[in-house]
C-alpha cells in the first residue's frame, strides 16, 4: 500500500517539475520577447504559472498579438499592387512612352530593368540627391531643413535611441509639430530598443504619429 502511495507521489512529483519547467520557460520567453504592457505581462505568467495547462492554451489563443499578421497581410496587397504599377511603368519605359525629366536617364535603362524586376522598385523624377561624407555635416544639413519646413515632416530612421543627438532631433519635430506642421517619424520596432519610454511618451504627446514597421511601440 505504502509502495503505491509513494510511486504516486514519485509520479506526481515528476509531472510537477514537467510542468514548472515548461512554465519557467513559457513565463521566460513572456517577459523577455514578447513585446506586452507590463501589467499584461504579469497577469499572464501569473496566469500560466497558477493554471500551468489551462493558463498556457487561453495564453496560446488569446495572448498572441494577431495585430502583426494583419500588418503583414496587408503589406502583402501593398506589394502586390506596387509589383502590377512597377511593371506597367517598364512596358512604358520600353516602348518609349515614358517621358524622362533628363535625357541621360535613358542610358541606365538596365539599372532601371535590375531594380524594377529584382525589388518592384520604380523610377521616380525630378528628385534632387546630396551625398554627404560627414555625419556631422549631415546632421546640420537635415536639421536646418526641418527648421525650414512649413507643410509636413516625413522622417525615416531605423536606429533611434536616446541620446543628445535625437534629443535635439526631438525637440526641432515636437516644435514643427506645435506650429501645425503634419510630422510623422516612422521607426523599426528592433532599431527603437534603446529610446526610453518617456521620450516616446513625450513625441506621442506633442501629436507626433509614431508608427513602427516592425511592431507597435
Amino acid at each position: 500500500m505504502f509502495s503505491a502511495y509513494f510511486g504516486m507521489l514519485k509520479n506526481f512529483a515528476q509531472v510537477y517539475s514537467i510542468l514548472f519547467i515548461i512554465n519557467l520557460l513559457v513565463s521566460t520567453f513572456i517577459i523577455v520577447f514578447d513585446k506586452k504592457k507590463p501589467t499584461s505581462t504579469l497577469l499572464w505568467v501569473m496566469a500560466i504559472n497558477f493554471l500551468p495547462v489551462v493558463g498556457f492554451i487561453f495564453y496560446l489563443f488569446i495572448g498572441q498579438d494577431i495585430s502583426k499578421s494583419k500588418i503583414f497581410s496587408g503589406k502583402s496587397k501593398k506589394d502586390e499592387i506596387l509589383s502590377k504599377e512597377s511593371q506597367a511603368q517598364l512596358r512604358d519605359i520600353k516602348n518609349k512612352n515614358f517621358r524622362f525629366s533628363k535625357k541621360r536617364t535613358a542610358q541606365y535603362l538596365d539599372m532601371i530593368e535590375m531594380f524594377n524586376k529584382a525589388e518592384n522598385e520604380m523610377l521616380y523624377t525630378d528628385n534632387k540627391v546630396e551625398i554627404f561624407n560627414d555625419g556631422v555635416e549631415k546632421f546640420d544639413a537635415l536639421f536646418e531643413d526641418l527648421r525650414k519646413a512649413k507643410h509636413t515632416i516625413y522622417v525615416q530612421y531605423y536606429i533611434f535611441k536616446s541620446d543628445e543627438l535625437s534629443t535635439e532631433f526631438m525637440d526641432i519635430l515636437k516644435s514643427k509639430a506645435k506650429e501645425g506642421l503634419d510630422v510623422y517619424l516612422l521607426v523599426d520596432g528592433m532599431g527603437v530598443r534603446k529610446m526610453k519610454l518617456r521620450d516616446r511618451k513625450s513625441l506621442e504627446e506633442r501629436a507626433l504619429s509614431l508608427p513602427s514597421s516592425s511592431q507597435e511601440l
